[in-house]
């Protein structure tokens, strides 16, 4: 009896582990691989701000744009500006907006349009919408006051 549960405990952990794995695939096939190498001196004007947790600045690079986000938690997220929803639309396009949380479409003569009803919060994870994949993350690297944005 033990060993029968025991098989059958492995091979629900195997499942779980190839279920996963296809998903991650299909997640990382969504928005297309492209290298990414980016480096931040936080010293300079431009990014000191996001030396404070709640502060974020747009970067070039990814496939549509990078957000670098100081979270509240403390830790540093680099998340491509790509909506999963349909990423291939010229629309899909994540704007963050004042409570860290990102929303799909962008802003046209100081008013947004929606691209989708995606939302995604500030660590990527999809809260809403039509999305079912969290948005593209980089590593990001912190050595003092440099962080390596990289994948």
């Amino acid at each position: 009896m033990k060993r029968k549960k025991l098989g059958i405990g492995i091979f629900l952990v195997i499942i779980t582990i190839i279920a996963v794995s296809c998903k991650r695939d299909q997640q990382e096939d969504i928005v297309p691989s492209v290298p990414v190498n980016i480096r931040v001196n936080l010293e300079l004007p431009l990014y000191f701000n996001l030396q404070f947790p709640g502060n974020y600045v747009n970067l070039n690079g990814g496939n549509k744009g990078i957000v670098l986000l100081h979270g509240f938690d403390g830790v540093y997220y680099a998340l491509d500006r790509t909506c999963t929803h349909d990423p291939f639309l010229d629309c899909s396009r994540v704007e963050i907006d004042e409570s860290l949380s990102f929303r799909c479409g962008s802003f046209f003569q100081g008013e947004f349009e929606a691209c989708c009803s995606s939302r995604f919060q500030f660590d990527g994870a999809v809260t809403e919408g039509p999305a079912l994949y969290p948005l593209r993350r980089y590593n990001v690297i912190q050595t003092g006051n440099i962080l390596d944005i990289i994948n």
